[in-house]
């Protein structure tokens, strides 16, 4: 079993990297190593598996992504008839939800369709609830996130939840709902539960974590409370969770074997392991039912139910075979499992306690016990979390001993009671969310002053597979038993993780990143020993902007720590909207806005023409805006900056129009000319007149563009000018993140995600 596990695993890992899927004959030959798994030979056995673990993952991706949306449907307003399949989530300006698709109809005509949609309605929208059946016009997208391969992937994360399409509906007379659905079923019992804790809570700041651990909506809780979780490490405690699944399981099992024991009869009908197990499945798989049945979940209660009936036939397997059969079983039912940092967290935790505990003789207490388990865990998570989150928290094992019997005790149970009494007797159910709200409450106070201290979290670039096989390495010899020769060497391969550094440019080179942060602007100029980071992307709501979830993911993958020059070209919200939460997690050492800005105050430095610099080798000079008190307009006022190696420059211009261009065509002439031209306001057609392109003469542009915007940039008759000047393109809606390198001598060759690392899940 355990060679079986390990082979598929791998197999699939192999299909995940994959930018295209092999064709049907090449699967159906594949299949033919599936009698090869139960060769008597330990490596047939192996390849066997690996390849069956690499055909099933394209086979299950075919059928995913065959639920994709038709080509001549993108950006069409079309009429869509279903059913609304996950708990509404409502801010001031939107509602959000699931939508399952019964009817697609455009231009009269019925069409194929995905079997859910990921829906949004901005502006005026009804109240709507779980289960009711809609007619809606809607505009379609394809799922598509920000592509900058760090960070959060938006697109991968609908992909894992069979979502192959987003829409926003369009107001229309005609949009209204059909039926209301009147059947019991296991989501309306979440909304209702969900809006009774809003009711029995009002304006407690901890009320999203209640509802989080009853029905599994984490949509309550803030940015503000997620970050201390995670500086913690106690974020896995914050929604209904493997832990919670198996303590319901395990308090189950003990509880009704105990009264099983009680009756003769009922042990001589079953045996009370047998009967307990039962009971004990069907109470995790209830709990999960309320978490919606979502994939980590899902996956939870497999490895639950799998491990408890190991148990109960522990003469048969061993622990290592259980974990193995839970692995393989997860992986069978959803070969995307691998792609969420969640089913590496589970299983390295499960495996490493299996690890260090294997054998172990001799009787400890139980308080050091515990104590050994968290350190143990929060050890053997190390690398998962330096290379999903490129941080760790080391505050975690001290947190975590106290949280999780602190949660899984004293809450737990309280939210877990109110939810079954809330629907017979809401005051005693509201006494006890209160109750649970006031443990919540005093161990947030604690994980609050853990998050504050400054040790509390160590932040890794991202690192390469080299350093991670090291550090796995160190973490298998530290959980080897006592007295175990050369036990502590292991420690030596810890150090290329310690010391880990990213390449930097060279002295004389700047490397450029155009970052996808959507409709909106954002580049990260490197030399060899500073930073700039020239806009910030936008705001796009209280919880939501592309400082923090963009941005600050690259600078930390990277290692950049501290920003030498923060430079906002305007104070347009897509270029200045992710300022705040960059000044809140990082170091700015320069706060560079122009003179109109609304920032000025604050800054350290205004933009204004003639003011240059110098760094490692390589020139930044402001070209724009100077003293001219026409340029007052947003737009026009763009801090215009060129950047110039010894053999080659970029000229950003941020959101400057056609009386700007003409400007700087008058005042600088030759110094305008660039090797790469970051594209004014987006490709407008305000912008990029042909007199300054032949000015700027660049051998190629970037531009930070938003896929399929409202906007419809950039405009086709400017594209054109650039062809007809033999300017190659590239920009963000259509490339992802644009990654270049001035050198001494010319531009490096252009890099993009959509070349270098998109997936066969990735729309194209």
């Amino acid at each position: 079993m355990r060679i079986l596990a390990l082979g598929f695993l791998i197999g699939v890992c192999i299909a995940q990297q994959l930018s295209q899927l092999w064709s049907w004959p090449g699967l159906l030959l594949g299949l033919l190593a599936l009698p090869w798994c139960f060769s008597a030979n330990m490596v047939w056995r192996f390849l066997a598996s690996l390849v069956c673990g690499l055909v099933w993952t394209q086979i299950h991706a075919h059928w995913v992504l065959s639920d994709g949306l038709k080509a001549e449907l993108l950006q069409q307003v079309v009429v869509v008839e279903g059913d609304i399949a996950s708990l509404p989530r409502q801010d001031e300006h939107s509602l959000r939800f699931e939508f399952d698709v019964d009817e697609l109809y455009w231009q009269g005509q019925a069409q194929d369709h995905p079997k859910r949609i990921k829906m949004a309605w901005y502006g005026r929208f009804p109240a709507v609830n779980v289960g009711e059946h809609w007619r809606l016009h809607v505009r379609l997208k394809p799922p598509r996130g920000f592509r900058n391969g760090y960070g959060f992937d938006y697109e991968t994360w609908l992909y894992q939840k069979h979502i192959r399409a987003s829409a926003y509906v369009v107001a229309h007379q005609q949009n209204q709902k059909l039926a209301d659905n009147a059947a019991i079923s296991i989501n309306r019992l979440r909304q209702a539960i969900r809006e009774q804790i809003n009711l029995s809570l009002p304006q407690q700041h901890l009320s999203g974590l209640i509802a989080a651990l009853a029905v599994g909506d984490r949509d309550g809780i803030s940015q503000q409370q997620w970050s201390v979780f995670t500086k913690t490490g106690t974020n896995h405690l914050m929604a209904i969770s493997g832990l919670h699944i198996g303590l319901v399981a395990a308090m189950s099992f003990f509880m009704f074997r105990w009264l099983w024991c009680r009756s003769r009869r009922a042990m001589l009908f079953l045996a009370a392991d047998k009967a307990a197990l039962g009971v004990a499945i069907c109470m995790a798989l209830l709990y999960a039912a309320l978490a919606g049945f979502a994939i980590p979940t899902q996956r939870a209660l497999i490895m639950t139910a799998v491990v408890m009936w190991g148990i109960t036939n522990r003469r048969l397997y061993s622990s290592v075979q259980i974990l193995s059969m839970a692995m393989l079983l997860v992986l069978i039912v959803d070969a995307n499992a691998v792609l969420s940092a969640g089913f590496w967290l589970s299983f390295c935790a499960v495996a490493a306690i299996l690890f260090s505990f294997h054998q172990r003789i001799g009787k400890q207490p139980w308080w050091w016990l515990w104590l050994r388990l968290q350190f143990i865990v929060s050890l053997a998570l190390v690398p998962v979390l330096v290379i999903v989150f490129q941080q760790a928290s080391l505050i975690s094992p001290l947190a975590n001993l106290i949280a999780v019997p602190w949660v899984s005790v004293l809450v737990v149970p309280l939210v877990l009671l109110g939810g079954v009494l809330c629907l017979f007797t809401p005051e005693v159910a509201t006494l006890l969310w209160t109750l649970a709200h006031f443990f919540m409450d005093e161990l947030w106070l604690l994980l609050k002053f853990f998050a504050k201290l400054e040790w509390s979290v160590w932040q890794t670039p991202q690192v390469t597979l080299w350093v991670i096989i090291s550090s796995c390495i160190t973490i298998a010899f530290l959980f080897l038993p006592k007295g175990t020769p050369t036990r502590y060497w292991g420690l030596v391969c810890l150090l290329p993780l310690v010391f880990y550094k990213p390449a930097t440019p060279a002295p004389g080179e700047a490397l450029i990143r155009l970052l996808d942060v959507g409709q909106g602007l954002s580049l990260l100029i490197q030399t060899q020993h500073h930073a700039l980071l020239y806009d910030t992307g936008a705001r796009f709501s209280e919880q939501f902007d592309a400082g923090q979830a963009v941005v600050l993911p690259v600078l930390r993958a990277l290692g950049i720590k501290q920003l030498d020059t923060l430079l906002i070209s305007h104070d347009d919200n897509d270029h200045v909207g992710g300022l705040a939460s960059l000044r809140e997690n990082l170091g700015i050492k320069t706060l560079m806005v122009t003179a109109n800005s609304r920032y000025a105050s604050q800054a350290q430095q205004i933009c204004q023409a003639g003011h240059s610099w110098s760094w490692d080798g390589i020139q930044f000079q402001i070209l724009h805006p100077g003293t001219d008190r026409r340029f007052k307009i947003r737009n026009d006022s763009s801090c215009v900056l060129k950047i110039s190696s010894p053999g080659a420059s970029i000229l950003l211009t941020g959101d400057i129009e056609k009386s700007t261009e003409q400007h700087l065509l008058s005042a600088y002439k030759v110094l305008l000319s660039s090797d790469v031209l970051q594209i004014p306001h987006h490709g407008s057609n305000t912008s990029s007149s042909l007199e300054f392109l032949q000015a700027v003469r660049p051998k190629l542009a970037i531009g930070g563009i938003g896929y399929a915007n409202r906007f419809g940039f950039p405009k086709a008759e400017v594209l054109q000018r650039y062809e007809d000047q033999g300017i190659k393109v590239y920009h963000s809606g259509e490339d992802g993140m644009i990654t270049l390198r001035l050198t001494n001598t010319d531009i490096s060759s252009v890099q993009t995600f959509n070349r270098s690392a998109l997936r066969y899940w990735h729309s194209r």
